[in-house]
């Protein structure tokens, strides 16, 4: 396997695993837990963050796909 399907591979499991861990946080977060987050503006600190990894975690996993397709050197 060449370097750059091992990235590709690296960057969809890392995409995964953010967003299955954004979506699980989300989930608990709004369904009247302790602290009972709304993720509604103004954000708090800690719905930043769970917004900035399922971002992060849905380009990581573009990245990947696109870098596990691609053929050639280029």
């Amino acid at each position: 396997m060449s370097q750059k399907k091992i990235v590709g591979l690296v960057l969809m499991v890392l995409g995964i695993i953010g967003g299955v861990y954004s979506a699980i946080t989300y989930a608990n977060d709004t369904s009247g837990g302790w602290f009972g987050y709304t993720y509604e503006p103004p954000f708090t600190n800690h719905e930043i963050v769970v917004i900035a990894i399922a971002g992060i975690s849905i380009i990581a996993l573009i990245a990947g796909i696109t870098t596990f397709a691609r053929k050639g050197k280029v």
